[in-house]
């Protein structure tokens, strides 16, 4: 602006000295040149104030702006510090995940191995229980085959129990006879008892068998005192046979023939007797 007036100026000057110097010069140009350069003057002062006006314009949008910059900022600095916050937060939160999935990793790796061990051992009881299997399925066979075995075993002893059960039928007709038998064959007993030349022997010998299949233990008792009783008689029909055979040594000779027939059939008789009584012993013995 000062430039301006300056020029201003020296050009006045220099039309001042125009004017002066000139004759030719009026000052209606003169008046004209000065409105010209006033209006000139105006126009710079008007465009001065307006540019001072926009001066002051452009200062506030700078003030507004820089404290706008100043707030944005504020905030954005604010927001980066929480974002930093929660940068770190996160890093921390991360850093404590990655140490839990370590660990987690860790103890995973060692139930994994684990694990792979319990495969390892029950593939190896899988081996080992179909090896059983298999035996268990031999013996299942051996089991069947024995099980038909014992049916084939058992028909068979149902059939047999069926003849034995027979068997028994016919057994308690026979053990039913041999009581009936054995009842007879003591009343003969006591009834030959006391007869004369009657060997009672086969009798007794009958009883025995009689008894020792019914298993009658007073039975056999009473038959054993029989025949101890008939073993005393004996013995004394013995003493009475040495004392005949004695006594036909002083005898005639006409009854000597007479007397050894007698004495031969009393000997024959005792001889049987005392054989059947031997067997009736060895019988009792047994």
């Amino acid at each position: 602006m000062a430039n301006r007036s300056s020029s201003s100026l020296r050009s006045r000057n220099a039309s001042s000295s125009t004017n002066t110097g000139g004759l030719n010069l009026s000052r209606a140009q003169e008046k004209e040149q000065l409105e010209t350069l006033n209006n000139r003057l105006a126009v710079y002062i008007d465009t001065v104030r307006r540019l001072e006006q926009d001066n002051k314009e452009l200062k506030s949008i700078i003030s507004s702006y820089s404290d706008t910059y100043e707030v944005e900022t504020s905030k954005v600095k604010q927001l980066y510090e929480r974002e930093l916050e929660d940068a770190k937060k996160l890093i921390e939160e991360l850093a404590r995940e990655k140490s839990r999935l370590e660990i987690d990793g860790e103890k995973s790796n060692a139930e994994s191995q684990d694990a792979l061990a319990k495969l390892v051992r029950k593939e190896r009881e899988l081996r080992a229980a179909e090896g059983r299997l298999k035996q268990y399925e031999t013996e299942i066979g051996d089991l069947k085959a024995r099980n038909d075995a014992l049916g084939y075993d058992a028909n068979r002893k149902t059939d047999e129990n069926v003849v034995t059960r027979n068997s028994r039928i016919n057994l308690h007709a026979l053990l039913f006879a041999d009581s009936n038998n054995l009842d007879a064959l003591i009343e003969a007993i006591k009834l030959t008892r006391n007869l004369p030349g009657v060997n009672q022997s086969q009798l007794f010998t009958s009883a025995i068998r009689v008894a020792l299949r019914l298993n009658q233990s007073d039975m056999i008792d009473w038959l054993i005192k029989e025949i101890q009783e008939n073993r005393i008689q004996l013995d004394i029909r013995i003493k009475k046979y040495l004392d005949a055979h004695l006594l036909s040594k002083g005898l005639d000779p006409l009854n000597i023939e007479a007397y050894k027939s007698q004495n031969k059939n009393e000997k024959d008789s005792i001889s049987s007797a005392s054989d059947d009584y031997d067997g009736m012993n060895i019988l009792l013995s047994l």
